[in-house]
């Protein structure tokens, strides 16, 4: 991660940036933030470096462009034009998979000092993964949207977003663009310095403070063994969110300071009282992104094949083909399919409870008297957190699958 606050010329990187994005006007702050990008890459990689990562920039600014040609033609012709650009999407998803298998696997390229390797780290492929489907599904649905090369890079490679996210949606992108963001007067500029400088505040605290001492004083890398094994998967847990979230923060921090807008990326999950709302509160551009691309157009198409005659077993299906999915974009290793699995097997469990209690009590009922009492409040949270805390044991314990 290139993002380590602890290092002086990461913050003179930081630094250097802010003030010239405050210096330049609106109009051109797409070039300099393209400029930021590539100098990021290039002095983590090198020349050679960046020049791939524009190359893969480049290609997918191409196919973006040929989803959009293809819409023309569609409209001149009044007829399903057959092209190049109607394998665009198709095209899109098997590049990003290699590069994806070959950042994830040791297997591929693992000769040492690998270029691309590199690269793929440096700007976090399992991130611009994503980011390349959606801005192509997006420009599919919306041509018209189809980006300028410079604003390709700027979505696909975000330098503030590189390290951990967060995954910030194409149409999010093009409506918060610095050039329709400007802040109109000095009171608009201190407003935004003082949020971003509080987002960095409270991640650095997170980091270095909380997350820090949990980590040193409390975790063993799951060395323990019985109830000290799941008292560490607790700590672990919330050793994780202090950590996780705080990279979101940093980045959140930087994008105000800089006004580049930066999603949300936690939201009090701890305390979520079932897994449905901790994974609307824990790595929300995750759990979204996984919402519109996998779980949502699976169970739209199972509930039209089965005319919406078993909601639970179609909810089941797309939760576990979504979260199954989502275990291996962590990870390509059996610990994290599992780990995907169990949430699958939550997720589905949540939502037949859910679905019994409304055929029981009706809606009303669970609104006015399930939902507000507080013992089934505690103890539902409680469950919950001990369900994600337990499951992280099948994703990080170094021996359960040894």
């Amino acid at each position: 991660m290139w993002l380590d606050f602890a290092s002086p010329w990461c913050w003179g990187f930081i630094l250097a940036f802010w003030v010239m994005f405050t210096l330049t006007s609106a109009q051109r702050q797409s070039w300099l933030w393209a400029g930021a990008n590539l100098t990021l890459i290039t002095l983590v990689t090198g020349a050679r470096g960046a020049l791939y990562a524009l190359m893969g920039v480049v290609f997918f600014y191409l196919l973006a462009q040929g989803v959009k040609k293809h819409d023309q033609a569609q409209k001149i012709h009044k007829i399903r034009v057959f092209t190049w650009a109607r394998l665009s999407l198709p095209f899109a998803l098997l590049v990003s998979l290699v590069l994806f298998v070959t950042h994830k696997t040791e297997w591929v390229l693992q000769a040492e000092g690998s270029l691309t390797k590199s690269v793929l780290m440096t700007i976090g492929f399992s991130y611009v993964c994503l980011r390349v489907i959606d801005l192509i599904s997006t420009v599919e649905r919306i041509p018209e949207l189809a980006p300028s090369l410079v604003n390709t890079l700027n979505y696909l490679l975000p330098f503030h977003m590189l390290t951990a996210g967060p995954i910030q949606t194409y149409t999010d992108f093009i409506e918060h663009h610095p050039q329709k963001n400007e802040p109109t007067s000095a009171q608009a500029y201190v407003e935004r310095w003082l949020k971003g400088g509080e987002y960095i505040a409270q991640g650095l605290v997170k980091k270095y403070c909380v997350a820090a001492l949990i980590q040193g004083v409390c975790l063993t890398d799951f060395k323990t063994t019985g109830w000290a094994l799941l008292l560490e998967a607790q700590l672990f847990y919330v050793w994780l969110y202090f950590d996780f979230s705080a990279y979101s923060d940093l980045a959140l921090g930087v994008g105000h300071l800089c006004g580049l807008h930066t999603p949300e990326n936690f939201n009090r999950p701890l305390s979520s009282r079932n897994l449905t709302v901790f994974w609307e509160r824990w790595h929300i551009s995750l759990s979204l992104w996984v919402r519109r691309h996998l779980y949502t157009p699976v169970q739209l198409h199972l509930a039209r094949k089965t005319h919406n005659t078993h909601p639970v077993l179609v909810s089941t299906f797309a939760f576990s083909v979504a979260f199954v999915m989502c275990g291996a974009w962590h990870d390509l290793s059996v610990r994290f399919l599992c780990w995907g699995g169990l949430h699958a097997a939550g997720l589905s469990a949540c939502y037949a409870y859910k679905h019994y209690l409304i055929k029981v009590w009706g809606r009303k009922t669970i609104r006015k008297v399930y939902m507000v009492n507080p013992w089934v409040k505690g103890i539902a949270t409680l469950l919950t957190f001990e369900f994600v805390a337990l499951s992280l044991l099948f994703a990080f314990h170094p021996t359960l699958f040894h």
